[in-house]
């Protein structure tokens, strides 16, 4: 998938919108609104999807080790039977963005 559009405003209390494509020229929208906002080590927000009438909240921590940095994210939903029927979806895309992520750093190097 490409990202189409990204409109953030990282303040707490405030929105952001990414849409992303696929290759047939599908589209999905994910709407958000952050809590908190603590940079760099601490990231707070509800998420919401188009295609879907789950509200989730993810929080996200950095936290430094040594000479690199421990990504945690943590994403809470109101049921278990809602996190239990989004699990195979959300456990593939992670597989696939957390693989581009480290494509990426390897070659930031």
């Amino acid at each position: 998938m490409s990202l189409v559009t990204c409109e953030v405003d990282l303040r707490a209390g405030r929105c952001f919108r990414y849409v992303f494509q696929r290759a047939g020229g599908a589209r999905i929208e994910v709407r958000g609104a952050y809590r908190t906002v603590d940079p760099p080590s601490r990231f707070v927000y509800t998420e919401t999807y188009d295609f879907s009438p789950l509200q989730v909240l993810v929080t996200t921590a950095l936290d430094q080790a040594g000479s690199g940095t421990v990504f945690q994210q943590t994403i809470t939903y109101s049921s278990k039977q809602e996190r239990d029927d989004d699990f195979d979806g959300v456990a593939t895309s992670a597989v696939e963005v957390y693989a581009n992520l480290e494509r990426y750093l390897r070659s930031s190097r």
